[in-house]
């Protein structure tokens, strides 16, 4: 395997940080068609976490954050 990561990448990466809402991050989704967002940390940008239409479902159906 000579590909690197970023040439298997099936889309372009979307990010929000720590503090934004569920709502721009759903909204993001929807937006660029894509079921994952790399979440960055508000304060340092480095990598948080990845939240995915399944957090976001979780959230709308049984109200867990």
């Amino acid at each position: 395997m000579d590909r690197t990561a970023s040439e298997a990448a099936a889309t372009e990466v979307v990010t929000v940080t720590s503090d934004d809402r569920l709502a721009l991050a759903a909204r993001l989704m929807t937006e660029h068609d894509i079921a994952h967002l790399v979440v960055l940390h508000a304060e340092t940008g480095k990598p948080a976490g990845v939240v995915s239409t399944l957090d976001v479902a979780g959230v709308i159906a049984w109200g867990e954050a």
